[in-house]
């Protein structure tokens, strides 16, 4: 198995992997303009729900270093209102908002670091 990055100057950093004889492409963030927020012209960076995924991530690294314990199932169910925007945008059922993008992205972020931490933690059982 082969992992590489690439930068592709339309839909930003790829991920390579590559297994046996096939090569598999994942999109980690398409940085739309019409998708990202505006601000000290970063909008070229992350779009609305990667931006939302980093920044509920970061903060639920902070808050569990500083002991705070959150439960598995409301981890869960913080992920599903992505899933849940993600797959009807994907649909198109409707356009989300940056905000519901932000927002949804901020709750999955934190959702995902939490139950990584409940994950590692049972390996360590």
């Amino acid at each position: 198995m082969k992992i590489a990055t690439q930068w592709e100057e339309h839909i930003g950093p790829v991920l390579y992997i590559t297994l046996k004889n096939r090569t598999f492409g994942f999109c980690l963030c398409h940085r739309r303009k019409d998708r990202s927020f505006r601000f000290l012209g970063l909008e070229n960076v992350l779009c609305s729900r990667c931006m939302g995924s980093l920044i509920g991530g970061i903060l639920a690294v902070v808050a569990g270093l500083s002991g705070f314990v959150f439960p598995i199932v409301l981890s869960v169910i913080f992920v599903i209102p992505l899933i849940i925007d993600g797959s009807y945008q994907a649909l198109s059922y409707k356009e989300s908002s940056n905000t519901v993008r932000f927002s949804t992205g901020l709750f999955c972020g934190w959702g995902i670091v939490f139950i990584g931490v409940y994950c590692g933690s049972l390996i360590h059982l």
